[in-house]
């Protein structure tokens, strides 16, 4: 049983990471002084889904699944696009 969870979260990780285009960051220095080390993001478009921060979604950033519910995820994206 174990095993099978193990080896489940272990292809989902890879599944989750081998979606998603992935674009290198170099380290930069923001306006107000703070250095942001580098750092991958997800290649922007349009799509809600497959990017870092939807809920369910692996970020090798932090070595996390990102948390949270899509439908309120979903409705705050659709939302200030649509404020844009």
């Amino acid at each position: 049983m174990i095993r099978h969870v193990i080896l489940g979260v272990l292809v989902s990780m890879l599944l989750a990471t081998v979606a998603f285009a992935r674009v290198s960051v170099r380290g930069y220095t923001r306006r107000d002084g703070t250095y942001v080390q580098p750092h991958q993001r997800t290649i922007p478009n349009r799509k809600p889904y497959d990017n870092y921060r939807f809920p369910g979604n692996y970020n090798p950033n932090t070595g996390r699944f990102t948390g949270g519910n899509e439908g309120t995820y979903l409705q705050r994206y659709y939302g200030r696009r649509s404020a844009q």
